[in-house]
């Protein structure tokens, strides 16, 4: 439990950081991607495929994704409060899934 623990803390003090996280995207058959949002700031890069929108778990409206040079851009509403995202799209469409620190320069 100790070693546990301990990873949990590292985790921890990763997402508190100042790193960009990445994780890699795939939607699939059902026609969606889930992730836990850990931070407000989001955005897909790299797009391969048809990727349309991204709604929370929490029900609220799907967001229409701006897209634009296969990339998007979405700032989380206070209203999401902490809870996960569902990427839209079609099955087989990749995507790079990137979460900033709060008040983040987004690149471009």
């Amino acid at each position: 439990m100790a070693a546990l623990d301990g990873n949990v803390q590292e985790i921890r003090k990763y997402i508190a950081s100042d790193a960009t996280l990445l994780n890699m995207g795939r939607i699939s058959t059902h026609e969606y991607w889930v992730h836990t949002l850990v931070r407000r700031s989001f955005s897909l890069s790299d797009i391969n495929g048809e990727v349309a929108g991204a709604r929370s778990a929490l029900q609220a409206p799907t967001h229409a994704l701006r897209a634009s040079d296969g990339s998007a851009h979405l700032d989380v509403p206070a209203s999401w409060e902490k809870c996960g995202v569902y990427i839209q799209g079609a099955p087989g469409a990749t995507f790079k899934f990137y979460e900033y620190p709060d008040a983040a320069e987004i690149p471009v």
